[in-house]
């Protein structure tokens, strides 16, 4: 049933109609649909709206309910997101101003459900990478963090790189650290 959801949501978004009496639609401002497996029955959605922004909603048990805890995401376009392996945190990958930032948001505090009527609460993030002036992307997940690649040393922060070789750099790999928020290069034996 749950596919059956996605397909709708798809179909929805795809299609075009021959021009009648203009009405607005729920999906005159969709730009991307995004999809991430949470369960068996749970699939997490975000529908990237131009004009409303990111929304955040879940189909559980064949039914769909938007979220009232969004990630507060520094950037406004969403470009990617992943769920842990362990479920509970979702790394949030937002571009804007010609990069990425990737934040790190706990996965129990974006699901956790209010009452009827409650007004949108922006969850902040636990921790973010700023690699300002290019990207960083997220490679895969790994024991009490996750792997991310760069060209800029993303080990230090942005107002500590002040050389030419901290912002351009060949492309390497860095090990995040979900407990402490810091990010450290990483040894070979780590990426493989």
């Amino acid at each position: 049933m749950k596919l059956i959801y996605i397909f709708l949501l798809i179909l929805l978004i795809g299609c075009t109609s021959k021009p009648v009496e203009k009405k607005e639609s729920f999906f005159d401002n969709v730009k991307n649909v995004y999809f991430q497996n949470y369960s068996k029955e749970a699939t997490i959605v975000v529908i990237q709206d131009s004009v409303k922004g990111n929304m955040w909603g879940i189909i559980e048990n064949d039914k769909f309910r938007f979220l009232i805890n969004k990630p507060e995401t520094a950037f406004f376009q969403l470009y990617d997101f992943q769920i842990s392996p362990d479920k509970k945190y979702i790394i949030v990958s937002s571009v804007g101003e010609g990069h990425s930032m990737l934040e790190l948001f706990e996965t129990e505090k974006i699901l956790a459900e209010g009452e009827t009527g409650d007004q949108e609460v922006m969850v902040p993030a636990k921790y973010s990478i700023n690699p300002y002036p290019l990207s960083a992307n997220f490679e895969k997940w790994v024991e009490n963090g996750a792997i991310i690649s760069s060209e800029v040393d993303i080990s230090k922060l942005s107002e500590e790189r002040t050389s030419e070789s901290d912002i351009s750099k060949p492309l390497t790999n860095y090990f995040w650290d979900f407990n402490t928020g810091k990010v450290s290069v990483v040894k070979t034996a780590l990426t493989n």
